[in-house]
């Protein structure tokens, strides 16, 4: 049985607008990675400090947790500036977790619901499965801007 031609557009138009999400969630989330590189780049070079590795091998979480430690080291006494870092922080880690679900493992267009599911694991090991909806990835999306913005105001409170 063939799928009525409204139905199948609208899928379609489902299925591509997923497509441009996924996209913009690691577009934005690559911007916030390099900024943090280059944030901890240059407080390494202030610092005269030699890193062990190349900072673009280091993992983002690292990165997250020395620029929120730098911070933090900066503005001690600061008690605002402190909660903006925690709470940017949070946000940063949700978005963390989710890049690393969202890049290792399966994606599937549910055609017979507005949802995207994705699998991780090994099908002879343990999986786990996550379906979202164009709304869930729309909301994740607008919280990695948030983050994004959010590294701004905190880089830019310094200069």
């Amino acid at each position: 049985m063939d799928t009525p031609p409204l139905v199948a557009n609208a899928m379609q138009i489902a299925e591509e607008h997923t497509y441009r999400c996924l996209g913009k969630f690691f577009v934005v989330f690559s911007s916030i990675e390099f900024k943090l590189t280059l944030s901890l780049t240059n407080a390494l070079f202030d610092l005269k400090v030699n890193p062990s590795r190349p900072i673009e091998q280091i993992p983002f979480q690292e990165k997250l947790d020395g620029f929120v430690h730098a911070q933090i080291m900066d503005s001690h006494e600061d008690e605002v500036h402190y909660q903006q870092c925690f709470a940017w922080y949070r946000k940063a880690d949700i978005l963390r977790e989710a890049r690393n679900r969202f890049a290792h493992g399966r994606w599937a267009f549910l055609h017979h619901e507005p949802h995207i599911v994705h699998v991780a694991g090994y099908p002879d090991g343990k999986q786990s499965e996550l379906r979202l909806s164009l709304e869930d990835l729309s909301d994740l999306i607008e919280v990695a801007i948030a983050v994004n913005v959010g590294l701004e105001r905190l880089l830019n409170k310094h200069e």
